[in-house]
């Protein structure tokens, strides 16, 4: 009997401690919850809510982690100029450490929206340089390149087609004023 009651007090004691760490946690970082919050809102597709949560996350205590989410929600929303200038200032391997491949990748994802195909290339080569088993990356990258080879193979055949139309027109150019000297002649004579 003394011993079930002890239990019953000891348990008591550790759910009180348990509850008081969660609290003094909860009060320490409360960026957290705002953070966890924002995720929600995230997963819930509702990314202009989860954006007003990781901004406000940040204005309590800027992390890495707010950044990448933020760039991320922004991405969703079609606001890649926005995304883009808090993906390149997270990218650095000083910032991001470990998550660099991860920031690279979303860099290279938001070029490639913004159809700026050689910076999207150069980040997804970013993040192979830093994790060189990234299979995604490797992909987007084999397609961006082919997409830089296609343009270039088109331009080179607008620009020949530009220059054969250019040439056309100066022959029949000279072969307008030809004519018109040879009816001058004509009417000369």
């Amino acid at each position: 009997m003394k011993t079930a009651m002890i239990r019953r007090i000891a348990w008591g004691i550790l759910v009180l401690i348990g509850l008081g760490v969660e609290s003094a946690w909860a009060q320490r970082y409360p960026e957290r919850r705002v953070l966890r919050s924002g995720n929600k809102l995230y997963e819930k597709e509702q990314y202009a809510e989860a954006e007003t949560q990781y901004r406000k996350a940040q204005d309590m205590n800027p992390t890495y982690e707010g950044l990448f989410n933020l760039a991320d929600v922004l991405y969703k929303q079609k606001r890649y100029e926005e995304a883009l200038n808090i993906l390149k200032q997270i990218a650095r391997d000083d910032v991001a450490g470990v998550h660099a491949p991860d920031a690279y990748y979303n860099l290279g994802n938001t070029y490639f929206q913004m159809k700026k195909l050689p910076e999207a290339a150069e980040a997804y080569k970013n993040t192979l340089r830093r994790n060189p088993n990234d299979d995604e990356a490797r992909y987007n990258l084999a397609y961006v390149l082919e997409l830089m080879k296609q343009n270039n193979n088109q331009n080179n055949n607008q620009n020949n087609q530009n220059n054969q139309n250019q040439s056309e027109q100066n022959q029949n150019q000279n072969q307008n004023q030809n004519r018109n000297r040879q009816q001058s002649e004509d009417e000369a004579d």
